[in-house]
């Protein structure tokens, strides 16, 4: 029986959507840590680890107190003691030497050229740690590859007493395959700033007004191996089509039309999961599968 994963499904909209809904961040809500250091990442480690993060110089604390986090169990906490950070790009130059202050990172796999939407909660410190309270939070985003170079930066006051949510949207590179998002404290001493809940997903498509034609499509076979079939009663004609891995890469696939049949090859997919992004002007389809 021919079938169809269905990822996402839509019937009239209009606004800012994002058809891959897909969070690039490895354990966002900071819910677990070990002893050992996070691999294949070019920024230096330090002796207990957030589990897919790291740290500059110094370190960032995993907490563990689920009546504090904003949700599950865990939240990540940056201090600033005497010096103060500045909130320079920070891959290039002094950034990287400075001390006195908390930073945490992560290294993510992003397509070039495309735009994201990262969105997180915050929270100023409560005085449990050192008596540290509410101050300023700065936010990050630099490539790392093909070189460093800062894509933006953002500070927010976090107020203790209650969480916040922030939400930014950035586009990258003509050539960029990996950024680096990092969190420290920023401005005055002796602040401890709180983080949780972290979101980063490719948008595809923005202020757009279209119809969702997903479930008028069909997959199959669903696993592929060397190829994988959509038929449609609909005339495809017209659609421009991509295909994406699930960190919102694009991959390098070959298509041919056969009547109301677009036929993908996809022998050279490594096993995994991915998705079909169909659009024209007025309709569009995002449909999932899988390669074995």
């Amino acid at each position: 029986m021919k079938k169809s994963l269905l990822f996402l499904v839509f019937c009239l909209f209009s606004g800012s959507i994002s058809l891959n809904a897909q969070n690039l961040v490895l354990n966002p809500g900071f819910e677990t840590a070990t002893v050992g250091p996070p691999t294949g990442t070019p920024i230096p480690t330090y002796p207990e680890y957030i589990d897919n993060w790291t740290a500059v110089t110094v370190d960032g604390e995993f907490i563990y107190e689920p009546t504090l986090a904003h949700s599950g169990d865990g939240f990540l906490s940056v201090l600033q003691n005497s010096s103060q950070n500045l909130g320079e790009p920070w891959l290039n130059g002094a950034g990287t030497t400075a001390t006195g202050y908390d930073r945490a990172a992560q290294v993510i796999p992003v397509s070039p050229q495309t735009e994201y939407n990262l969105s997180f909660w915050y929270q100023g410190g409560n005085g449990i740690r050192y008596g540290y309270t509410e101050g300023d939070l700065i936010i990050q985003v630099e490539e790392v590859v093909p070189e460093f170079e800062e894509i933006f930066a953002d500070s927010v006051f976090a107020s203790s007493g209650a969480w916040q949510q922030y939400s930014q949207t950035f586009t990258t590179g003509d050539n960029t395959t990996e950024i680096i998002l990092m969190f420290a404290p920023k401005g005055a001493a002796n602040i401890d700033v709180w983080v949780d809940d972290i979101v980063l997903e490719r948008v595809i498509m923005s202020n757009l007004q279209s119809t969702d034609i997903s479930s008028d499509l069909v997959l199959y076979p669903n696993p592929a191996t060397a190829e994988i079939i959509m038929e449609s009663s609909l005339d495809l004609s017209g659609f421009t089509w991509q295909v994406s891995n699930v960190a919102g890469q694009i991959q390098s696939v070959s298509m041919q039309q056969n009547g109301k049949q677009l036929i993908f090859d996809t022998h050279n997919l490594a096993s995994g999961m991915y998705y079909i992004l169909l659009q024209d002007e007025k309709r569009f389809a995002s449909l999932r599968f899988s390669v074995f």
